[in-house]
């Protein structure tokens, strides 16, 4: 048998729903008249052969025919089962729903009421199945908690919802469907690395050290040096010098000719008086002139300038100045 010669399940019960209701249908009272039976039942008859030859929509013609010649239940209920069997089920609901109203039958009716609950339930749900990449992925509807796991079917009410694809390490993906009445939404998702956070670099302007001053400042204009201080202090130390050894000649002088021979004229003793007073004077004159000399050096000493220094001290950011006196 080859693959043109197969049937498909669906063919199979489209053709079994005819063939029940087809025999049904010749020996049942004929709600209409004998005629009209008569086409109608041809009718369904072709249309039994054509679900057979996989002629599905040409069949549910042929019913339709038959139905509208002769308004029976069971042809109701046949053309319903052949709707569903095609996936048209609002059609094959709206037809069950009017077999139920068309029935004479309390089974036929009982038959069709069931296939309208059923059907009711599946076309107020559908399906959506999610494939996710890379594996272990958790699917999550409506800003839900309940983790589906992604490659299941997840059966919704119809509608929009809002989905979100979660796994660890990657970037959560988010996107809306619309769910139809027994309909699948499929789709597939290929989640992203998640990207490692960036560290924000603030750049750090670190201020250049302040300037430490020299030893050797420049002397201010019109400060003279020391040098001549020291001059002064030296001279005037020397002449000091000078003075006191005067005076202290005369010492020795006059402690030599206490015991000395005098002429009877004393003419020695007043050479000596004489020489003596010369060196009191000479002695003293140069011992006062050298003090003032060393005392007019020292008060005239150069003031000099504050030497700061600024810098950083050891252990702390404190700031140093030196002033030296």
């Amino acid at each position: 048998m080859n693959a043109s010669s197969r049937r498909s399940p669906r063919t199979f019960l489209v053709a079994a729903a005819l063939f029940l209701a087809v025999p049904s249908i010749a020996f049942a009272q004929p709600p209409c008249a004998a005629a009209d039976w008569d086409r109608a039942v041809e009718h369904a008859r072709k249309a039994r052969g054509l679900a057979d030859s996989k002629e599905t929509q040409a069949a549910l013609v042929e019913l339709g025919i038959a139905f509208g010649i002769c308004p029976d239940g069971k042809l109701q209920r046949a053309m319903a089962r052949v709707l569903e069997d095609s996936g048209r089920l609002p059609e094959a609901l709206d037809a069950y729903r009017a077999c139920v109203q068309a029935a004479s039958e309390a089974e036929t009716r009982a038959s069709c009421e069931q296939r309208v609950q059923a059907l009711a339930a599946t076309l107020s749900t559908g399906t959506m199945l999610v494939e996710v990449s890379p594996p272990g992925a958790e699917v999550f509807v409506d800003d839900g908690v309940a983790a589906h796991p992604a490659g299941t079917p997840v059966v919704l009410g119809v509608g929009r919802h809002q989905v979100e694809v979660r796994a660890a390490g990657r970037q959560a993906y988010r996107r809306e469907i619309d769910v139809l009445p027994a309909k699948e939404v499929r789709f597939a998702v290929v989640l992203e690395v998640q990207p490692q956070p960036k560290v924000a670099e603030i750049p750090v302007q670190v201020p250049a050290s302040p300037p430490v001053a020299s030893p050797n400042v420049a002397r201010p204009a019109g400060q003279r040096s020391a040098v001549s201080n020291w001059v002064g202090i030296g001279v005037g130390t020397a002449v000091t010098g000078v003075g006191l050894a005067f005076l202290i000649q005369y010492g020795i002088d006059k402690s030599n000719a206490r015991g000395a021979q005098y002429s009877p004229d004393g003419r020695l003793l007043a050479d000596a008086d004489k020489v003596g007073s010369r060196n009191v004077i000479v002695g003293s004159v140069l011992s006062v002139a050298g003090v003032a000399g060393v005392i007019i050096s020292a008060v005239l000493w150069p003031k000099a300038p504050a030497k700061i220094s600024i810098g950083p001290l050891h252990g702390g950011g404190a700031i140093a100045v030196q002033i030296p006196l």
